[in-house]
């Protein structure tokens, strides 16, 4: 089965990036804002009840790379060319969720974009 027909049939198909490196700086620069060596631990540096606040702050952070569109496309262009053609819009802000352990109030259940308005032709990507 090839990815057009997994992602009409399953909904989802999961593949490595193209290219890691908006990955790899956007991980380093949430390791350093939070002073941690892997966001994992993130629990150890923020209370759950900071979360909210600390989420808003790396939202911001993130969203001030410079050209983090372009970057983002790179790791994904030729799949999402591949599935969508080569006239892209790409929504304006990164979003960030955060989900701490033992947290039911962090945890963002299953649910659809289109719900809340979305175009139910859109692809996400994570």
């Amino acid at each position: 089965m090839n990815i057009q027909e997994k992602l009409l049939t399953e909904g989802v198909v999961v593949l490595p990036l193209e290219d890691l490196a908006f990955k790899k700086e956007v991980v380093q620069k949430l390791k350093s804002e939070l002073q941690v060596d892997h966001l994992e631990n993130i629990h150890s540096v923020v209370k759950p009840s900071e979360i909210n606040n600390t989420r808003i702050k790396l939202f911001q952070l993130i969203n001030s790379i410079p050209k983090w569109d372009l970057k983002w496309l790179a790791g994904c262009r030729s799949t999402v060319s591949m599935l969508l053609g080569p006239d892209l819009l790409v929504q304006t802000k990164l979003n960030l969720s955060i989900q701490m352990p033992s947290d039911d109030s962090s945890q963002l259940g299953i649910h659809a974009d289109t719900l809340s308005g979305q175009s139910p032709f859109e692809l996400v990507t994570w």
